[in-house]
């Protein structure tokens, strides 16, 4: 989280000067959730976490939002590099047709929470009381409809919690009730609802009933598309590593460097931030370079921490977060084409009882291929009707 504290003296503004809250960590992290489906763009932010020079320059702190092709690592610009609409910590919905992030102009306005499409275009501001007063780290919640993020009373500093509220403002709700005296960071909800956040360097999992639970050390949680492990950092001992929300099964899958410390002497943001794929197969995070010599750096890595590929390099780059995209056509049935399925094999007299989706038995799918084929694994031949016959037809049974 990013505030400009303005220094005054009787009445005149003397200088403006962007520091990064630490807040119990080297840098502000960014909220972060792998919703499944197909992998699409990668979104980063340009922000530095630092002023070099002066903050009205355009490569201040929470620059600009960009996407990243991972194949091909061409970058697209997503928000202004207007200075008056600085932007970071990019989130994707789950449907991947939305983004969320934080945004301010220098140097008097104050943080909010944005959300735009994936080209930037029909941004839309989210509306909070006036009795809140820095929000940040926002991120989509399972549903789509809502954002959670972590912010404090307007009249109290140090009381951080999280929050939740809906895209247009309404149904806000305070989710947890610590009144942290250091700011809560990196609330994510996983595809099945569960919460994960970090406070004082350590990971906490929320219960069905609000009950923070520690689960290991470390920072920038990400849940794994199917919300079976977490992918995280150890920045004591420099590692990536995954859990599972038990506590076991702690895998470690790559050794990170030292965060470097920028000429000026600013310190780095200290987190990868590394993410999960939609897929569940990759990993992306990023490496810090030293100001520019050399670089800062997007890696892609399989699940398992082998295959280490540079996707982009640049300086600074931060902050991933990986496109979930709709499942190819084809290669799913869905609800519509399994009921004409189910409705047909019934009409035929094929059993279907006992199956708790109404989907056919093994036996009657491979009398059901015998006799009219299935999907192709390309996708382009599928030989099952969306939907109940038309009425009037007859259909030749198997």
């Amino acid at each position: 989280m990013t505030e400009c504290l303005v220094v005054k003296r009787v009445g005149a503004i003397l200088a403006a000067v962007c520091v990064v809250l630490a807040l119990g960590a080297a840098a502000a992290q960014s909220a972060s959730a792998a919703f499944p489906g197909r992998d699409g763009v990668i979104a980063t932010d340009d922000s530095d976490g630092a002023c070099t020079g002066s903050c009205v320059d355009a490569g201040g702190p929470g620059d600009q939002v960009s996407t990243v092709d991972p194949q091909t690592g061409a970058a697209t610009a997503i928000t202004s590099p207007d200075v008056d609409a600085q932007a970071f910590a990019p989130r994707w919905s789950p449907s991947g047709q939305r983004l969320v992030f934080t945004q301010f102009g220098f140097p008097f306005d104050d943080l909010k929470l944005t959300v735009s499409d994936p080209t930037g275009v029909n941004l839309q501001t989210i509306s909070l009381p006036s009795t809140l007063g820095s929000p940040g780290d926002p991120s989509f919640t399972a549903d789509g409809t809502h954002v959670l993020f972590v912010d404090r009373p307007s009249t109290r500093r140090l009381a951080y919690d999280i929050y939740r509220v809906g895209l247009d403002g309404t149904g806000l709700t305070q989710v947890t009730h610590l009144s942290a005296r250091g700011a809560l960071q990196t609330p994510t909800e996983s595809s099945h609802g569960r919460i994960a956040f970090v406070r004082g360097g350590s990971i906490y999992l929320l219960n069905r009933t609000g009950h923070a639970r520690r689960l290991h050390r470390g920072i920038a949680p990400d849940f794994s598309p199917n919300g079976a492990r977490i992918v995280f950092e150890d920045p004591k001992l420099h590692l990536l590593e995954t859990i599972a929300l038990n506590g076991r099964g702690l895998r470690r899958l790559t050794h990170l460097p030292p965060v470097d410390t920028c000429s000026g002497g600013f310190l780095r943001g200290a987190s990868a931030r590394p993410v999960y794929a939609p897929s569940g197969k990759y990993i992306a995070f990023t490496r810090y370079g030293n100001c520019g010599s050399p670089p800062d750096k997007l890696i892609v890595i399989h699940a398992d921490g082998t295959h280490a590929r540079v996707v982009l390099r640049n300086d600074p780059v931060q902050d991933p977060a990986w496109q979930p995209l709709p499942a190819a056509a084809g290669r799913q049935i869905s609800q519509s084409a399994q009921l004409g399925l189910t409705l047909e094999l019934s009409q035929c007299g094929i059993a279907t009882a006992g199956r708790r989706s109404g989907a056919p038995t093994a036996p009657a799918r491979r009398r059901l291929r015998r006799s009219r084929g299935t999907t192709s694994a390309s996708g382009s031949k599928i030989s099952i009707r969306d939907g109940p016959p038309p009425a009037g037809t007859t259909r030749r049974c198997p």
